[in-house]
């Protein structure tokens, strides 16, 4: 999430003029309006996944939209390589980080989860002032496994191309290059900076999940893109890193936008202060109990990220 805040009108005013000339590129809201105004409301960004764009998030942007947020879609060129995209998503938050605002959260789905993190390393540029959270969902950390063979550099050379070829085709562009297991942004992820105050990863179960129904009710294409090794942080090593999981296919994770909201409501620096405060007046015995214990129907339920728990919806999508 981008939170965005500051009092004053003369303080709105500035904020909103950057964005209102498209100064920002690849920021804008996530319908067909790529318009945006902003005002001293937090803001939430997400950033789409591979053939993807904004109408992915229409649901989940529209459960965070309120009184006291607003959201915010980033488009990245889908044919370009991830570290391009990570690149122009660090510029867009240098732009917004020279707003002095509040905080930012940065949500990224799928491929889109590899770049948002990328643009948070200290290494991309700069060090940040603004306070940022970093929320990623089925996201490939550990390598795209269907994509191994790209990063077989003599088998490129010895096909003449082909292989090249195909690891374009199959990814619609160069991505390919920093998907692979072997890949540069799979093996040396970066360090997150020091203004990163945590980093959320939602893996989801993705098998048996149905993405798209035939008429006689079986599925015509199920919804299993990530395994859940795929999506591994083993090689992170990071305290900020908490991993919960979500029972759902890859694209319907996005749907599932009572958990989603859920989930980002948990992690709100206003929960985490409650939390905090909850769990200094609790005995240990109680707390355990209350992170297992059913949520009610209307929300995930979370269980501890130390023990790397799961969030399961508890309604249909």
């Amino acid at each position: 999430m981008l939170l965005v805040g500051c009092g004053g009108a003369a303080r709105t005013d500035t904020l909103r003029s950057p964005l209102e000339h498209g100064s920002i590129d690849g920021l804008g809201s996530c319908g067909e309006d790529r318009g945006l105004r902003l005002d001293d409301r937090p803001l939430t960004v997400l950033v789409h996944g591979n053939l993807a764009e904004d109408a992915e998030f229409g649901e989940l942007a529209a459960a965070i939209a309120s009184e006291e947020e607003q959201v915010a879609c980033y488009r990245w060129r889908i044919g370009g390589r991830l570290t391009r995209a990570a690149a122009d998503l660090r510029e867009a938050l240098e732009a917004l980080d020279a707003l002095e605002l509040p905080r930012i959260r940065v949500l990224g789905h799928s491929l889109g989860g590899l770049a948002a993190r990328r643009a948070l390393t200290e290494e991309l540029g700069a060090p940040l002032r603004t306070p940022m959270d970093l929320v990623t969902v089925a996201t490939p950390f550990a390598g795209v496994r269907a994509a191994r063979t790209c990063g077989n550099g003599w088998l490129r050379v010895f096909t003449f191309g082909t292989v090249g070829a195909i690891c374009r085709r199959m990814t619609r562009g160069s991505k390919w290059r920093d998907i692979h297991p072997s890949a540069s942004l799979i093996v040396e992820p970066g360090t997150l900076g020091p203004w990163v105050v945590r980093h959320v990863h939602v893996v989801t179960t993705e098998r048996g999940h149905c993405r798209r129904e035939a008429s006689d009710g079986s599925c015509a294409k199920d919804d299993h893109v990530f395994d859940v090794a795929e999506q591994g942080t083993g090689h992170i090593a990071d305290p900020r890193l908490e991993r919960v999981t979500l029972d759902a296919g890859h694209a319907g994770a996005v749907a599932k936008v009572r958990a989603i909201d859920a989930l980002l409501a948990r992690y709100s620096p206003d929960a985490s202060a409650s939390s905090e405060s909850s769990e200094d007046s609790e005995s240990p015995e109680s707390s355990e109990d209350s992170a297992s214990a059913p949520s009610p129907p209307s929300a995930a339920s979370v269980s501890s990220p130390a023990s790397a728990g799961s969030v399961r919806d508890a309604s249909a999508p």
